[in-house]
């Protein structure tokens, strides 16, 4: 399944976190599908995000897919973490806790200066974790 980066023991078992890249695009897309915010996006940009993506995090039990998290970065000022992305049966087993603290702690990004996410409604369970509001440093262009 690639490197191991943490372990969750579930009361139902245990949650691996990898780094593996060999992830079927169609376990990808149920577990997108999962999200509101996700539901749009194509298999080939699925593939895309999980290929071109600086580091790419996956939540295992077993052989499903169950959780995931993404990084862009320069690997020394900033860190944008995107789609952190927790099937709904998964929630509050604290897969979404350990996918960004693995982030968080990641070797390669390490010596970042500033992590950064974007995020709608999940505030207060990123607040939970030590993230804080910086409303004045953001902006965004929309494409679409």
């Amino acid at each position: 399944m690639g490197t191991m980066v943490a372990e969750l023991v579930m009361t139902a078992g245990v949650v691996e976190i990898s780094e593996t890249r060999d992830v079927p695009i169609p376990a990808l897309r149920a577990l997108y599908d999962t999200a509101a915010w996700a539901r749009d996006r194509t298999s080939a940009q699925l593939r895309t995000l999980l290929h071109r993506s600086d580091v790419f995090l996956t939540a295992w039990d077993g052989d499903v897919l169950v959780g995931s998290a993404r990084v862009l970065t320069d690997f020394t000022v900033r860190a944008l973490i995107c789609d952190v992305v927790v099937d709904p049966a998964y929630q509050g087993e604290g897969i979404g806790r350990t996918l960004v603290e693995a982030v968080e702690t990641h070797p390669a990004l390490r010596d970042v200066e500033q992590l950064c996410l974007f995020t709608t409604k999940k505030r207060d369970f990123y607040a939970h974790l030590g993230w804080e509001e910086h409303p004045v440093q953001g902006m965004v262009k929309s494409r679409r």
